[in-house]
């Protein structure tokens, strides 16, 4: 099942100001039940006129994030910076299905390699910043301490 709320938790007014004035629009955000991959907190969908979500137009660029989160502020910073990213600096794609994969056989690779992918570490940077948490901080030092 599919929210879209107006709370005050999914609401932005509290990120950076350099941030939501660099972005010709806000993304529609949504709360979901789950996401895929199974431990996944969010997503970011790109803007697009051509794509949707669960019938729900993708023209504004759509953030996800699932029910099950602990820190919705975090997973929602992270995923602003994506959204920000796509304004400001060059197009990337995540290697979400490497790190499927790699999470099977060893989880904590798969974090670092994941984490890696500089747009990746650029808004679990930004994440930490903004909305730092036990996790997110935890991440970051793995992700510093295994960077060869």
């Amino acid at each position: 099942m599919t929210y879209k709320f107006k709370h005050p938790i999914l609401q932005l007014n509290w990120l950076p100001q350099y941030m939501l004035k660099s972005v010709p629009f806000y993304p529609d955000i949504f709360l979901i039940d789950n996401l895929i991959p199974p431990g996944g907190t969010g997503c970011y969908m790109r803007p697009s006129d051509e794509e949707t979500f669960e019938g729900h137009s993708c023209k504004n660029g759509i953030i996800v994030i699932s029910k099950l989160t602990k820190d919705v502020r975090s997973t929602l910073a992270h995923e602003f910076r994506h959204h920000w990213q796509h304004f400001n600096t060059t197009k990337v794609d995540s290697n979400i299905s490497a790190y499927i994969l790699a999470s099977l056989f060893d989880p904590v690779r798969a974090y670092i390699e994941y984490y890696k992918q500089p747009h990746e570490f650029d808004a679990l940077l930004f994440e930490c910043r903004v909305a730092p948490n036990e996790h997110n901080t935890k991440v970051l030092q793995i992700v510093l301490e295994n960077w060869n």
